[in-house]
């Protein structure tokens, strides 16, 4: 019998983790014999997904989650990771991704140039107020002077 492509995603999709529904189950609720089910879990399980597409479940993972993740596999060796990875439906290479992005977060090189970035920023915003709010003194003094001198001597027109 034929199954669209569809279909057969699905029944892969609930097979596979997250989900890790039995082959029993899904049998039942997709009206697929056992054996196919089976069969299409193994072909999926022997085809390498792409990071780029795994990634693409990676965006509903907080942050939090991912840090507990490279916590909690720093210790492991290469069997026991991918075991973990299996159990959990993630990919090696994504825990190596993550622990990279940690690394690079409490680099405190990185954060220090960022820092000076920042702090030469405003350190130059801070002087150009400074030089505009002396402008504004200047000119508002000015403009009180010449209002006294014309209250005193006149409005400056002689004739």
């Amino acid at each position: 019998m034929a199954y669209s492509k569809e279909l057969r995603e699905r029944a892969i999709a609930q097979l596979l983790p997250p989900i890790n529904a039995s082959l029993s189950t899904v049998s039942k609720e997709l009206n697929i014999p056992y054996q196919t089910l089976y069969a299409w879990r193994t072909q999926s399980s022997k085809q390498q997904v792409p990071v780029s597409q795994a990634g693409e479940a990676e965006d509903l993972i907080d942050a939090q989650t991912k840090f507990k993740v490279v916590l909690e596999t720093a210790t492991l060796s290469g069997v026991d990771l991918a075991a973990y990875c299996s159990s959990k439906g993630l990919y090696v290479e994504q825990i190596a991704q993550w622990r990279a992005q940690c690394e690079a977060s409490f680099n405190p090189t990185t954060v220090s140039a960022a820092e000076r970035a920042n702090a030469k920023r405003i350190q130059l915003v801070e002087r150009e107020i400074a030089r505009k709010e002396k402008q504004i003194a200047e000119a508002a003094a000015l403009m009180i002077l010449r209002k006294k001198a014309e209250a005193i001597w006149g409005l400056g027109e002689e004739q």
